[in-house]
């Protein structure tokens, strides 16, 4: 029989000349003795979850336009003010996302954005000047019409992947009926 099964190691148990978290040594309690021939396997790793919800140059920008329609040609005629707007990087949950795109689109206009516990969902609304029209852009149509190949959008995390966006009205919501804020990222 063998003196030990598994050995649990954990970065938190360090030892203090350990250069970080992922490059680390560790000193067991007590030595062990094991038989000539014996065989050690890695059976288990667990690595947190280290990739924020808004990192900068990935995924913080929104890329929208506001604008009067002409009266003759009606809502489709937006006379274009696009902008892009930055969000802080950080770690976010449901909530503070919609705190932290809320305090970014209103440095533009007077969006409401309060994330819906009950519903899960996340309604982004506008209230300001009659007439006005608002869109936020789908990644597709900031290459085409913008042409921005390096888009560092936020629309995976706002499921905003059709092709083409709406034109919202004063007054409109744009309801998000899911909000990814940890996408899988493959290393």
């Amino acid at each position: 029989m063998l003196p030990i099964k598994k050995l649990y190691i954990d970065s938190r148990y360090k030892t203090d000349d350990s250069v970080s978290d992922s490059n680390f040594k560790f000193e067991l309690p007590q030595s062990i003795h094991m038989p000539h021939n014996s065989v050690f396997y890695v059976t288990d790793v667990c690595i947190p979850n280290v990739w924020r919800t808004v990192e900068t140059g990935v995924n913080d920008k929104i890329y929208m336009s506001t604008g009067l329609s002409n009266p003759v040609l009606g809502p489709t005629s937006i006379i274009r003010n696009g902008e892009t707007i930055t969000l802080q990087p950080g770690y976010y949950s449901e909530a503070d996302f919609a705190s932290v795109l809320q305090t970014a689109l209103q440095t533009t206009h007077p969006f409401t954005v309060v994330f819906n516990t009950q519903l899960k969902t996340l309604p982004i609304r506008l209230y300001t000047v009659a007439g006005l029209f608002w869109r936020i852009h789908t990644d597709y149509e900031v290459q085409t019409l913008q042409g921005i190949s390096d888009l560092q959008s936020i629309n995976e995390i706002i499921q905003n992947i059709r092709q083409t966006s709406d034109i919202k009205r004063n007054g409109d919501t744009i309801v998000v009926l899911r909000i990814i804020l940890h996408p899988i990222n493959n290393v």
